[in-house]
C-alpha cells in the first residue's frame, strides 16, 4: 500500500510544480480520490471485506437492508442462525423478487433469497422471506477505496496503481489548468497503464492457473474432489 503522502509528492513531481498555491493538497486530493474511484470502478483492486449487521439491527419483520456505505459491491450474504451456524442467502433477480412479494408481503420465516435493489436511502439488499426472528447478517464485498485526506492516510490500492493515481491527477490538473493537449496526453497515458496493468495481471492469473493445475498431488489433501485438467 501507498500512502496519500508519497501519491502527494509523486504528482508534484510529474507536474514540476512544488508551489502548493499553483495546486493546493485538498487539490490533489481530491483528484487522487476521484483516480482511486475511476480506477476502482473500471478494475476492482480493493480489498474485499465482510461487514456485519448485528441482530439488535435486525428485527423480525424486516425484509430490507441498507449496504454499508463503504460497500461498493457486494458479493455474497450470510445469516447466522440462532444455533450458531451460519448459511448463504440464494441471489435472485429484483423481478423474480418482486413476483416472490406480489401484493406487498414475502412471508415470514428463514430467508432463503436475496437482491440488491437502489432504494431511497442507497443500495440496499432484500431477502425473502422476512425475518421471523432476530438475526446476525454478514455481507461480504469489495470496499469503495477510502478517501485520501491528510499525508498519513493510506490508499486501499496496491503500490502497484500509483503510476496509474499520478497520471489521472495529472490529467485532471492540466484540465483545470485549460491544457487541453496535455490533458487529452495525460488521460491517453492512463489509459495505456490501466491496460498494461490489466494485461499483467491476467497473465498473473493464468501463470496461477497453470501452476495450480500441475499440482496434482494437492487433491489427496481435500478428498480428491479437486483433479486438475
Amino acid at each position: 500500500m501507498i500512502t496519500a503522502g508519497e501519491l502527494l509528492r509523486r504528482f508534484r513531481a510529474a507536474m514540476s510544480e512544488n508551489d502548493a498555491d499553483y495546486f493546493t493538497d485538498q487539490n490533489a486530493y481530491d483528484w487522487m480520490n476521484e483516480a482511486q474511484a475511476v480506477i476502482y470502478t473500471d478494475a476492482p483492486f480493493s480489498l474485499r471485506a465482510t461487514w456485519e449487521l448485528d441482530s439488535t439491527n435486525v428485527p423480525p419483520g424486516t425484509s430490507i437492508f441498507l449496504l454499508p456505505e463503504d460497500c461498493a459491491i457486494p458479493t455474497a450474504i450470510a445469516v447466522r442462525r440462532s444455533s450458531g451456524s451460519i448459511y448463504r442467502l440464494n441471489y435472485i433477480e429484483p423481478d423474480r423478487m418482486d413476483r416472490l412479494t406480489t401484493g406487498g408481503t414475502s412471508g415470514a420465516g428463514e430467508p432463503r433469497a436475496v437482491t440488491y435493489r437502489i432504494v431511497d436511502d442507497g443500495p440496499a439488499f432484500e431477502v425473502f422471506p422476512r425475518f421471523s426472528a432476530s438475526a446476525s447478517i454478514y455481507i461480504e464485498g469489495q470496499k469503495a477505496p477510502t478517501d485520501l485526506a491528510a499525508e498519513d492516510d493510506v490508499s486501499d490500492l496496491p503500490r502497484e496503481l500509483t503510476t496509474a493515481v499520478v497520471l489521472y491527477a495529472v490529467a485532471r490538473a492540466k484540465y483545470k489548468d485549460e491544457e487541453s493537449q496535455q490533458y487529452t496526453q495525460a488521460m491517453q497515458a492512463f489509459g495505456d497503464e490501466m491496460r498494461k496493468l490489466g494485461e499483467r495481471r491476467m497473465q498473473y492469473h493464468a501463470d496461477q492457473h497453470n501452476t495450480v493445475r500441475d499440482r496434482r498431488p494437492i487433491s489427496t489433501r481435500f478428498g480428491g474432489w479437486w483433479r486438475g485438467a
